[in-house]
């Protein structure tokens, strides 16, 4: 990962703290760079690295097991963060929301919410799109 991708990672997370308040539980692919990218980030806002989950199903390519990854947590975290650097889950941010997400280049993030109180029945979610272009201009 290089100094550039570095900065831009820990500038987003700083420029949107408000997004990453209240985060129970870190979910990161065990790929290197997403290790990476959750512990910049843990470290940018302050978060316990007691928080970190590393999770096989987020390092695939196949959305549904990005998917089946969320649809799997445990109903008393009410809000979580994933890291991984993969087309699954912009595949899967469509899927849930019905919106027309291609490509999340890296550093990007995505804010799902969602009216339901059990993680199996996520759908029909509310996307807030974070792009550095937009963000680090």
């Amino acid at each position: 990962m290089t100094e550039n991708v570095i900065k831009r990672i820990v500038n987003m997370e700083k420029s949107n703290p408000s997004i990453f308040l209240k985060i129970d539980m870190i979910c990161s692919s065990p790929a290197n760079s997403s290790l990476l990218s959750a512990r910049l980030i843990m470290q940018a806002l302050s978060i316990s690295f007691n928080k970190l989950k590393i999770d096989e199903r987020l390092c695939v390519f196949e959305f549904y097991q990005s998917l089946s990854s969320i649809n799997k947590l445990n109903d008393v975290f009410y809000s979580f963060l994933c890291v991984g650097h993969n087309p699954a889950f912009a595949i899967a941010s469509d899927h849930l929301s019905n919106s027309n997400i291609v490509d999340l280049p890296t550093a990007a993030w995505l804010k799902v919410q969602f009216n339901q109180n059990q993680w199996s029945k996520v759908e029909n979610v509310k996307l807030t799109l974070g792009l550095p272009k937009e963000i680090l201009k």
